[in-house]
This record gives structure tokens, C-alpha cells and sequence, in this order.
């Protein structure tokens, strides 16, 4: 096509407009347009993108705030910012200067991914204080510069730091899972350690016991909590046959003190009511080992038989006592 020079068409003298820009092809509404110190692109008669006389870009703007300003709708198709790369994923680059200090890159298979510079950690910050932040040691805090792996911190008061409801009421919702290896299985190592300035006040041991700074377990007990309260039957036939037995864990090494307790089959025969299922038994998977049924015992339901019981031995003993003075008194 042959360029022609005149005032209204081509390349011409004058500043043009989106509707007729100066600098146009065979399309009269599609073109480049001057105004004092500035340069638009416009296609089908509006005007796309702008410099303007500081030098600040404007995508969907024709009055960029910023050295790069784009608006525009985010829809499924069009987003305000889109970055595309071949194989290796698209990657937007900063720098300080000619100083490397972060990317962000992306593909199909790793998603979105963010690196910077060892001396700079990474922070994502809302209302001009940072909320989230991952420093150089690959530790991460929400609210706090990270100490441990994890660190969350809230100062407002009556705060959840995590919250978790199951409103769907599934049987297998683990909230939390910690899985530590086999040879965890100490009072050392803890799933949970909680403490006031440094004293442990509580945790939950590699073991699967809890430890306590003192005997302050506290469980509710009101009256105006229960109903269908009666007297509790007789547990002196069932507590006579219970065999306690001293015992190892198959996992615990054979060096390990011993414990004392019940076995949960032996009990389960004349007091089934303080049986239950501590583990289901469930088939293996792609991911996971089958795994048997085992019974647990309902110790607290235990202890208060036991109380039930002496109870009644402390009867049978006044009774015994009353008898044997008045034997003596009638001798």
C-alpha cells in the first residue's frame, strides 16, 4: 500500500483522534494519535493505550496513575494482566534497579510459584503492615515475623488462632492429623507443647499421653447439664473379675518401664459397657496400610466404678464392724 501525506489520512501533521487517528492504515478509525507530549493506540475508534507526558502507560486507561496502569474487566477470557510463556512457564521478573530482587512464575504443573533474592524475604502485607511472611529460612509467619516453621500470632482478644466446624458431620474429618515416625513413640518427642513465658504447662506426648503441670483436669460435672440421673447399679461382681496385668506395648522397646492396666477382651466379658472401638478396622488403599479393629477402655467410666465399688465395701464393713461389737459386747 502506498503511504500518502495529506491532513487527514496517512501520515499527516496533525494530532488526530481516536475516532481519526494521524497515523492510520486502510482502517480510518484504527491508528496512532498525538496530543502535547503524549501518544495513543486506538482500535475501532477508542483509544486502548496511552503514554503520557510522564512517561506512565495506561492499558484500559487513558489517565494512568501509576508507570504502569491497566483496568479492565476481569472475565473468564480477559483478565486485567496476563502473562504467557512457552514450556518453561511464564515469569514476571523484578528488579531494584539492575538488582534482581523477585520473580513469579507459572505453569501447568507447578502453578504459581514466587522466588526472591536470599537477602530479601518474601511479605505479602494488607493495610500497610505485613501478613504473611516467609523469610530466607524457609520459615513462614501470618502476623509475625516467623521464629519456628510456622508461626501464627493474634493479639486481639477472644480470637480463634485456627477455627474448624464439620457442618457436614462426616465420620472420617480428621481436624488436625500429626504423624510422627515409629520411634517417636517417647515421652520426649510431642505432638502439642503449650507454655506460659517457659513453663510447659501441657502436651501431648509421642506416647499418647498428656502431660499436665498439675492435677487441675477439670470436666463438667453440673447438675443442671444431666438429666435421667439415677443411682448407679451395683459394680462389686464386675470390678471382682477385672485381672490387672503389667505390660509392654509391641512398640515399646524391651527395656521400657512397664505399665499397669487391663486387657479390653478380659473386661469386655462382664462389663461391656467400658469397651469401645479405639480404632476401626479399615481395608488398605493406594495410600494407606489396612488396618485391624482395637478395643479401648473408658477409664474414667472405670474409675467411678471402682469408687461405686468401695463404697460398697465400706458398707459391708460397718456392717461387719456392728456385728462383731455387738458379739463382743455380749460377751
Amino acid at each position: 500500500m502506498a503511504v500518502q501525506i495529506n491532513g487527514t489520512s496517512g501520515i499527516s501533521g496533525v494530532d488526530g483522534s481516536a475516532s481519526t487517528p494521524a497515523l492510520q492504515g486502510s482502517d480510518s478509525n484504527t491508528g496512532i494519535s498525538f496530543g502535547t507530549d503524549e501518544v495513543s493506540i486506538n482500535t475501532g475508534g477508542t483509544t486502548r493505550a496511552k503514554v503520557d507526558s510522564s512517561g506512565r502507560l495506561g492499558v484500559g486507561t487513558t489517565s494512568p496513575s501509576s508507570l504502569l496502569h491497566l483496568s479492565g474487566a476481569n472475565t473468564a477470557s480477559r483478565g486485567q494482566l496476563s502473562v504467557a510463556g512457552a514450556s518453561a512457564g511464564a515469569r514476571t521478573t523484578f528488579y531494584q534497579d539492575s538488582t534482581f530482587i523477585g520473580q513469579v512464575t507459572g505453569d501447568t504443573t507447578n502453578g504459581i510459584q514466587v522466588t526472591t533474592e536470599p537477602t530479601y524475604p518474601l511479605k505479602l502485607g494488607t493495610a500497610g503492615s505485613t501478613a504473611i511472611h516467609i523469610d530466607t529460612s524457609q520459615r513462614v509467619g501470618i502476623g509475625v515475623t516467623p521464629t519456628y516453621k510456622f508461626d501464627i500470632a493474634s493479639s486481639a482478644a477472644n480470637s480463634y488462632i485456627g477455627f474448624h466446624e464439620n457442618t457436614a458431620n462426616t465420620v472420617d474429618d480428621n481436624i488436625f492429623l500429626w504423624r510422627m515416625g515409629a520411634n517417636a513413640n517417647s515421652a520426649s518427642a510431642t505432638f502439642v507443647y503449650c507454655q506460659t513465658s517457659t513453663t510447659q504447662r501441657i502436651g501431648l506426648r509421642g506416647n499418647g499421653g498428656i502431660a499436665n503441670y498439675s492435677a487441675n483436669n477439670v470436666n463438667l460435672s453440673d447438675i443442671n447439664v444431666k438429666k435421667d440421673i439415677s443411682s448407679a447399679d451395683s459394680t462389686w461382681d464386675c470390678l471382682k473379675d477385672w485381672e490387672i496385668v503389667n505390660f509392654r506395648y509391641k512398640d515399646h522397646p524391651d527395656d521400657a518401664d512397664l505399665t499397669m492396666g487391663v486387657i479390653a477382651q478380659q473386661v469386655a466379658v462382664n462389663c461391656p459397657e467400658v469397651i469401645t472401638v479405639f480404632q476401626e478396622a479399615k481395608e488398605a488403599t493406594d495410600t494407606e496400610p489396612a488396618q485391624e479393629e482395637r478395643l479401648g477402655v473408658k477409664e474414667q467410666q472405670m474409675m467411678w466404678m471402682a469408687i461405686k465399688a468401695l463404697q460398697e465395701a465400706q458398707i459391708r464393713i460397718e456392717t461387719l464392724e456392728t456385728r462383731l461389737a455387738a458379739l463382743e459386747g455380749g460377751n
